[in-house]
């Protein structure tokens, strides 16, 4: 069974729903925990900057006294990867439990290998940038505290999923298979488990209504083999 739901995203970013809608949702679906993963402050079309930050924890606290002994409430960050090791996780982090980290498409780039990935924005990269791509991965995650999750890991940009999943589980950070982005294929989700990486299984939702939702990722997962080596599911 599904424990916890850690990508979700609510009004204070492009998401739909309060994050009180987002609560009982989890509820319904029997989620010990819930995470709200808003997206960064250096995303360009749905940046959350610090001052929201502050009231989406002060929120986030309220519901766990609300909701306390039946479900544990999180708060987290859907972090940017702006370049070689850039990230946009603010330096005080203690508003958060848990960092995301993945690549979207509406950043600015901030350095020789994020402008790549600006030029190929209509067409994805070729894979040859894949190594590089995945070097600067492992050089955010060195540098990132509280750092649980590469989401959607391949999505608009290439990675060689085995550097990628090497250095994900030297740093214990999971990889995520996401059920909304399905750029993980079977075969790379095996290359990945060769590396001896973890896995977690989100929703990504955007809506209330998708809240604990991860039957494609799970799908996914199943045919690959690689549910044992997923950090929030139980027999």
């Amino acid at each position: 069974m599904l424990i916890e739901d850690l990508h979700t995203h609510t009004r204070y970013s492009h998401g739909l729903g309060t994050v009180e809608q987002n609560v009982r949702a989890a509820l319904l679906a029997g989620l010990k925990r819930i995470g709200i993963a808003e997206h960064g402050p250096k995303h360009l079309f749905f940046p959350v900057k610090w001052g929201a930050l502050k009231r989406l924890r002060a929120e986030v606290d309220l519901m766990n006294s609300k909701y306390s002994g039946r479900i544990e409430v999180l708060m987290g960050l859907e972090a940017n990867l702006l370049g070689d090791g850039l990230t946009d996780v603010p330096s005080d982090t203690s508003l958060f439990d848990y960092i995301l980290l993945g690549y979207h498409k509406g950043t600015a780039p901030a350095d020789k290998l994020s402008r790549s990935w600006a030029r190929h924005l209509l067409f994805r990269q070729a894979d040859k940038y894949g190594s590089s791509n995945a070097k600067a991965y492992e050089k955010a995650m060195e540098a990132t505290p509280k750092l649980l999750a590469i989401t959607h890991p391949g999505t608009y940009i290439p990675v060689d999923i085995e550097l990628l999943a090497k250095a994900a589980s030297e740093h214990s950070v999971a990889l995520e298979i996401n059920n909304s982005h399905r750029s993980l294929t079977k075969g790379a989700l095996i290359k990945a488990k060769s590396q001896g990486a973890k896995f977690l299984l989100s929703s990504d939702a955007h809506s209330p209504s998708r809240v604990g939702n991860v039957l494609n990722a799970l799908e996914l997962a199943k045919d690959a083999g690689v549910l044992e080596q997923v950090i929030n599911w139980a027999y």
